[in-house]
């Protein structure tokens, strides 16, 4: 599937069409992004390809366009002249009656009929039109979220697909810088969330173009084709988290995204622990820790996700003189922290790891195929390679230390904590280092026992506040 944006046009000569190359291909079309709609759909049939034009909510205040369609003969564009006589008429209320829905006027700009889908985002600055004057007093950072979130929500409806990829296409052909400058940089934040979300099969991660074609110039129209160019654009995921253990320190992060709202506070911070937790757990190699937790089903995470993304668009247009203001900082936090978890959630549940069962414990056996493997270690999905060999000598330190007294000699089918086969039987006070340095094997917490020659571990749950609130600490 390919999506295109392009910011949508209303000015004066806005239905003349231009003679456009596209791959060696000639198009004679309105907008670029009709041209590469046409030339997709001719290459390949069975792939869907679709516009999806962005329209500023001051664009349609151009005087000089509204008076060119009132003028117009075009019968297709009948309905959308007699929107815009209003404006020229000054019909009382018109403006409010605009800013209050602009799809009420944009449903039937002409191209929104060539085009799959479209939407409003915020404008900034005042407008003058027909003696009347309106304010709009928005936030940038409010426009790149509206952006963002449709770019997400269109993925996140695909994303389940068996061997669905996407391309997105970012067509800067049009549009004033501001709205330009939002539209890159939704794509930048765009590609970094669904990097995130796709560790275990890498190739769903959506390839992202840049789209624009040559300078077409006062003067020039009909005397040229303007050869409309593509350029990759490449962001690199890393495995990093967006909160720390400050975002859920008294409900910080939580309570600044769902304000009022007691229930959505509580869903967000639990999420947002359980996340920290399992990010910590891969990123500090303590693997015992993600079969202790009882951690999100994915899809569950990925239902959220979408709710939570439609709410934020919902949240952002429920003024068009004025935007909400919101924290981009927080809500991309929150959305990457999101999608990061589904995205480790999917390698965990493909792989088999859950929570185990407290009596029976956990193969250590079974830790090692699965992260301490050369072959087939779940450290290579992360790009976390080094963690292969450094929980490897662990393991080995853990079963063989000390020779003829090592656990895995020592060791009964009755529950013991560590410290009981190495120093002497003498335990210590936890700390947060030993317990990092040993892949999480740390003396105090963990508990071993062996069974048909196999070593099973486990750890105390009356000491889970201890190494939980390590990893929290140390993301």
């Amino acid at each position: 599937m390919k999506v295109i944006y392009q910011i949508g046009r209303f000015d004066k000569g806005f239905m003349k069409t231009q003679e456009f190359t596209f791959r060696q291909e000639k198009y004679t079309e309105v907008l670029t992004s009709f041209v590469m709609k046409k030339f997709f759909q001719k290459k390949n049939p069975q792939e869907k390809s679709m516009v999806v034009l962005i329209f500023p909510v001051s664009l349609i205040l151009n005087e000089s366009a509204i008076k060119e369609v009132i003028e117009s003969n075009d019968e297709a564009i009948e309905k959308f002249k007699e929107k815009l006589e209003r404006f020229k008429d000054m019909v009382p209320n018109t403006l409010q009656e605009y800013s209050t829905d602009p799809y009420a006027f944009y449903s039937f700009h002409p191209h929104c009929k060539i085009a799959d889908d479209f939407f409003v985002i915020h404008s900034l600055g005042g407008y003058k039109i027909f003696g009347e004057y309106i304010e709009f007093n928005s936030d940038y950072n409010d426009i790149v979220l509206q952006i963002f979130s449709d770019m997400a929500i269109r993925y996140l409806n695909e994303y389940n697909r068996d061997n669905e990829t996407m391309e997105f296409y970012i067509d800067i052909s049009s549009g004033h810088n501001i709205y330009i400058s939002a539209l890159l940089e939704a794509a930048r934040y765009f590609s970094v969330f669904s990097g995130l979300l796709n560790w275990l099969k890498k190739e769903k991660r959506p390839k992202i173009f840049l789209a624009f074609s040559d300078p077409i110039l006062p003067g020039t129209t009909g005397m040229k084709e303007y050869e409309i160019h593509i350029e990759e654009l490449r962001f690199k995921t890393f495995f990093s988290s967006p909160i720390g253990k400050e975002e859920l320190d008294n409900f910080n992060l939580a309570r600044r995204i769902a304000g009022k709202e007691k229930e959505l506070k509580n869903v967000l911070q639990k999420l947002f622990e359980k996340f920290l937790i399992c990010f910590s757990a891969i990123k500090n190699n303590t693997p015992l820790v993600l079969y202790y937790c009882n951690f999100d089903v994915r899809e569950d995470v990925i239902s959220f996700l979408k709710n939570f993304l439609e709410m934020l668009k919902q949240k952002l247009s429920r003024s068009w003189n004025s935007s909400p203001g919101l924290s981009k900082a927080d809500y991309l936090n929150t959305i990457l922290s999101l999608g990061f978890y589904a995205g480790i959630l999917e390698v965990l549940e493909a792989r088999g790891i859950s929570k185990y069962d407290y009596e029976k414990g956990i193969a250590l056996e079974e830790i090692k195929q699965l992260f301490a493997s050369e072959e087939n270690s779940i450290y290579e999905l992360f790009e976390l390679g080094t963690h292969v060999s450094i929980l490897g000598k662990e393991i080995r330190n853990l079963c063989y230390g000390g020779k003829e007294k090592s656990i895995l000699n020592q060791a009964t089918e009755e529950w013991n904590k560590v410290y009981n086969f190495i120093d002497e039987g003498e335990p210590s006070s936890f700390e947060d280092r030993n317990f990092l340095a040993h892949a999480g094997f740390e003396r105090n917490v963990t508990e071993v026992r062996k069974k048909e020659g196999k070593l099973y571990l486990r750890y105390d749950k009356n000491l889970e506040k201890k190494f939980l609130d390590c990893l929290k600490k140390h993301v």
